[in-house]
């Protein structure tokens, strides 16, 4: 039976072997909007070059949302608590 962890990583997780992830920066606003939509946290929020926003760290990666709104608040929480 898989752990809580374990279910969302199956459910969420997109494997090198699915393509690669052309990050492009942050704009100043979108730095901003993160910063206050999250506060402070202990992930990196990138972007594609598709204009889709994700979560990460050295460990693991939420799956790609349309915009900053979209990312969900507990993903990223999960997230930041791999680093």
């Amino acid at each position: 039976m898989l752990n809580e962890k374990q279910m969302f990583l199956k459910e969420n997780s997109l494997f090198l072997s699915e393509g690669k992830i052309n990050k492009v920066s942050l704009t100043l606003a979108e730095r901003d909007e993160i910063k206050e939509r999250f506060g402070t946290i202990q992930c990196s929020i990138g972007k594609t070059d598709k204009g889709q926003f994700f979560a990460y760290t050295h460990r693991a990666r939420s799956g790609f949302f349309d915009s900053i709104q979209k990312l969900p608040k507990d993903k990223v929480k999960f997230i930041s608590s791999t680093s």
